[in-house]
């Protein structure tokens, strides 16, 4: 009968153990299964999501740039001396994603039901190269004919008849803005640096881009009979002269170049245009103005253009996606107060159990076995209810 007692008084002690790792593995279990199933919720695209637009410009562009003589023939066609073809994706039909017409969401979904592309850009011109203020409905030069051969590569793949929207900013800081705001536009002209930033943020991380459309070499305008025909001379008289000033038509412009030039050279930046630029320049009032596209308006006032030989990529910037989990909206506080109140009973139970293994270790368990004694007065007790019950 002792022998029992004892037995049975351990084997009451391992059942609560087991029991109390069971309940505990369980619980464990589960928050891992929820957890797992959070993050298994289907990632769905946001209603201005750009990733199947950017997909088509993608597409159209590598096969512009895969087609023979196509760039040449647009270089020279507009005396577009400083640009270069600039290769981030390789031309191949065969790799290049068209998705689906019925499968759209998105800009391009939006655009597909529109029948219209709409474009964010401001209004320059600059010789042959591009003029988007004669007629700014019907641009012209390289930059206007280089969107137009995009969209009619979109309209022969899909049969379709998307026609170009421009929407004018009066700034470029306005046009990234509305990009990035995805409401307005879908999508910027094909000529924006990739280089810059949108607010305080690289707009190479703020906003998603196309591939490189060209490459432009800027050039410093220098005025005649100055004698600064090489970046060598422009450096050195602008750290020895007592004219310091540099022009620049936007603050991206001067942040490209900033490397090349002395660190006591003061960037006159936000110059309204290429003409104001060139007149500056003429009149002595700046000692270079900073050229990225073809030549400054009159050009016999000036030298031969100065190649910084820093060559900066162009790209369609578009609205950067914010996807989310399906049903986030409704079910996301209800699944982590799930989550805190399970991992605060793993945490108890886990830590009730750490005493009671501790204990147990020890030699002092929390519920410990009948001693030899108590085996004894449990035995003489039985024995005793025993006899009784005899008599």
């Amino acid at each position: 009968l002792i022998s029992w007692v004892n037995s049975s008084a351990n084997n009451f002690y391992k059942a609560r153990m087991a029991i109390a790792k069971s309940i505990m593995a369980r619980l464990l279990l589960t928050v891992g299964m929820i957890a797992l199933a959070a993050q298994a919720a289907p990632v769905v695209p946001d209603d201005l999501s750009a990733d199947q637009l950017s997909m088509v410009v993608d597409a159209a562009i590598t096969r512009l740039a895969g087609r023979d003589t196509w760039w040449t023939d647009q270089k020279n066609k507009h005396s577009f001396e400083n640009a270069v073809q600039v290769f981030t994706c390789t031309p191949d039909d065969t790799k290049w994603i068209w998705p689906a017409m019925e499968e759209a969401h998105g800009l391009l979904k939006r655009v597909f039901d529109s029948g219209e592309l709409k474009v964010a850009g401001v209004q320059w011109g600059d010789g042959s190269v591009a003029n988007y203020k004669t007629d700014p409905e019907n641009p012209t030069g390289f930059w206007p004919e280089y969107l137009d051969a995009m969209v009619a590569e979109i309209n022969v793949h899909y049969n379709t008849t998307i026609t170009i929207k421009r929407e004018y900013y009066d700034d470029s800081n306005l046009v990234i803005a509305a990009v990035a705001d995805g409401r307005d536009v879908d999508m910027s002209e094909p000529y924006y640096y990739i280089s810059g930033f949108h607010d305080n943020t690289p707009r190479i991380e703020a906003l998603h881009s196309s591939c490189v459309t060209a490459g432009t070499q800027g050039n410093f305008i220098t005025k005649a009979g100055s004698g600064i025909t090489t970046m060598s001379q422009l450096y050195q008289a602008i750290d020895t002269g007592a004219l310091k000033d540099v022009g620049f038509i936007a603050a991206g412009n001067a942040q490209s170049v900033s490397s090349i030039l002395p660190p006591t050279t003061f960037k006159k930046i936000g110059i309204t245009n290429d003409t104001q630029l060139a007149d500056q320049v003429a009149n002595g009032q700046i000692i270079a103005g900073y050229v990225s596209e073809g030549h400054p308006p009159q050009p016999e006032r000036f030298n031969d253009l100065i190649p910084t030989g820093i060559v900066t990529p162009r790209v369609v910037l578009f609205r950067k996606d914010e996807p989310t989990c399906a049903g986030t909206e409704t079910n996301d506080s209800g699944m982590v107060a799930g989550l805190v109140v399970l991992a605060l009973a793993v945490l108890l139970l886990v830590g009730t159990l750490a005493i009671f293994i501790y204990r147990e270790r020890r030699g002092v368990p929390v519920f410990p076995p009948l001693s030899k004694q108590e085996h004894y007065d449990v035995t003489t007790n039985e024995m005793h209810n025993m006899e009784s019950n005899r008599h």
